[in-house]
């Protein structure tokens, strides 16, 4: 429960519903230990957005390239496509459909 609490909060996917069916449960949960778990998820989040761009430029720089104010721009734009070609997969990706799949084949090993 703790491994999905920290993705929830570590990628762009909302985790609010989450939270939701973890308040709902009827199984005592160590809520000190779910709100530790969610902050270490967004703390991971935040020091990637921030180490990001340093780690770019550290290699770059390690190539011998030199950053302007035009590099910089094609390294952000670049850096935001990614990002959202990332957060576009997570969101666009069919989670049921894996589901179903992954029951289908767990029904398929216990026959």
């Amino acid at each position: 429960m703790y491994l999905y609490i920290f993705i929830a909060a570590a990628t762009p996917i909302p985790d609010d519903p989450l939270w939701i069916a973890l308040g709902m449960s009827k199984e005592k949960i160590n809520f000190p230990k779910c709100l530790f778990w969610g902050w270490m998820g967004k703390n991971l989040t935040t020091l990637f957005y921030v180490l990001l761009p340093i780690l770019i430029y550290i290699g770059f720089s390690s190539y011998g390239m030199e950053l302007d104010d035009k590099s910089s721009v094609i390294t952000e734009a670049v850096m935001l496509i990614a990002k959202l070609s990332i957060m576009f997969f997570i969101l666009a990706f069919d989670w049921n459909k894996l589901m179903d799949n992954r029951k289908i084949k767990k029904a398929e090993q216990e026959k």
